[in-house]
This record gives C-alpha cells, structure tokens and sequence, in this order.
C-alpha cells in the first residue's frame, strides 16, 4: 500500500482558515456572553444540561416521528442512493455510519420531550436532524455519478431531488416569515416604548430583543414570583428601566403582589404587546 504524505501547504491553509473563520465568532461570544466559548445557555444552565436528557415516553416518540413524516420526502433520494451504494459497494463505510446518529437522536431527543411546534423546519427536532439529511446528499451525488451515462435519468433525478426539496420545505419557510414578521412588527413596537439600556424580562421572545435590548428569560422564575420580584427591584435599585413581556405563562397578579412589598407595581405599556413597566411607589 502506498503511503500518503501530509501536504503541510493544505494544513497550514486549514489551520489558518480555521482562525480567520472563529476570531469574529469568538469575538461575538465575548462581547455578548462574557467568554470565547460560553452561549446564552450559560446564562441559566449549566453545559451538561444543554442536551435534553433521555425519557421512557413511547407516546412522544410516536408524536415526534409523526410530525417529522413531514419531513420525509427528502430523505427519499438519499435514501435510494445509500442502496445504490450498498448494491455497487461504494462508500459502504460511509453508509454504515448512519445508522449511529440516527439511533441517537432518536434515543436522546425524539423520547424526551413532545415537540410543542407542528410547523415543519420551525421545530428544534427538525434543526436537530438536519445535518443528518446534509450527510446524506453525497449518497444521492453518488448515484447520480454512477447513473450519468444515461444522462436523461440522471437529469430527472436531480429534477426530483430540487422539487422535493421545494415541495418540502417551501410551504414552512413561508410560514416562518410569516411568524418572523409578526414577531418583528411587535419587537419594533417593543423598542419605541422602551429605553435602550432597559432590561426586558420574558420567556420566549429573548431572540427579538437582543441585542437591541438587554434581556432576562424567566422561564426557571415563572413559578418563583419572590424571587423575580426580588431581581426585579435589585435591577430598580441600579437605575435599571425594567419591563416585562407577557410571552408565556406568569402569574402577573402574584407578581405584582410581590413588587407592592418592594414598593413596585406594574404599569401597562402596550396592550397588543402585553408590555408592562415596573414603576416605584404604590399603584
């Protein structure tokens, strides 16, 4: 067997790719994490609870793989290229590595938890598997090659492939912008009644926010009102504006009861919004 040598021109390209393509990542993560490597999740969560934890919960499984037939239609042509290269014993290792992701995202994520989201390509399910349908495509490619003597078929393989990439993801991507201009219209009504060193405090909507808005998710607090109360007048006390987002589940009346002991109450902003102002004195 030949033996093949490193062509350290390519490695040294590599490497300084590799650089040139992080610094302004890491940069980012700096300015808005306060580390190279931390992310919004550390703000709340600790690393090893980023990835939900695995379930004994059947039903779900079935939900999620319902919702992800959806998404079928484009894994057909991958799917008939890994036979092709099965059958023609090409890439065959490559083929069998499939069936590890596949096994662990369906053990880790699909038993876990039922997708809230039935929009195809919206769902965190659907992003998660994405990159196992980008693995596939050289499998389809491959195919493609070995079929190219007869260059109709290969020509109406590929026409299939675009169309059913189309026909797939087409209907939820309008969909999303849809929800993304909804969501923009509200953030900009957001912005004209609030100050910019404010701090919002919500549960979902952090994305629309920030960075134009210092923003607090209070998913963990919903069940907690003293203790946001108590976060809440801490960040007053700094002469810090504070507002909340009413974008999930919250008792606002407990809320409110727990400000009234701070000598805060809760002013209504914008009705469309749900958008409240966290005031000093007694309502």
């Amino acid at each position: 067997m030949k033996r093949r040598s490193i062509n350290y021109k390519y490695l040294l390209a590599a490497v300084a790719i590799l650089l040139l393509t992080s610094i302004p990542f890491l940069a980012l993560n700096k300015s808005f994490y306060g580390g190279y490597f931390k992310t919004g999740l550390h703000v709340g969560l600790r690393w090893k609870n980023t990835i939900p934890p695995p379930g004994n919960q059947p039903v779900n499984l079935i939900e999620n793989v319902k919702l992800m037939a959806n998404a079928m239609p484009l894994f057909i042509l991958p799917i008939l290229g890994a036979l092709y290269c099965l059958c023609k014993k090409r890439a065959v290792a490559y083929v069998a590595y499939f069936p590890i992701p596949v096994f662990l995202f369906t053990y880790f994520l699909l038993t876990g938890f039922r997708a809230q989201c039935p929009i195809l390509l919206h769902n965190s399910y659907i992003r998660y598997f994405l990159p196992i349908y980008v693995l596939c495509v050289p499998l389809f490619v491959e195919f493609v090659l070995g079929i190219s003597r007869r260059k109709i078929l290969a020509v109406f393989a590929v026409f299939m492939f675009v169309l059913m990439g189309i026909q797939a993801t087409y209907p939820a991507m309008v969909s999303n912008r849809e929800v993304a201009l909804k969501y923009s219209e509200i953030a900009e009504t957001i912005f004209a009644n609030t100050e910019s060193d404010s701090v919002i405090l919500c549960q979902y909507f952090d994305k629309m926010l920030f960075p134009k808005r210092k923003v607090g998710i209070i998913s963990s607090l919903q069940q907690d009102p003293k203790l946001l109360a108590n976060i809440t007048a801490t960040l007053k006390q700094n002469n810090v504006p504070v507002y909340i987002l009413v974008d999930g589940p919250i008792s606002l009346q407990q809320f409110d009861g727990e400000l009234s002991k701070r000598d805060y109450f809760l002013r209504l902003v914008d009705p469309a919004s749900k958008l409240y102002r966290v005031q000093e004195g007694v309502d």
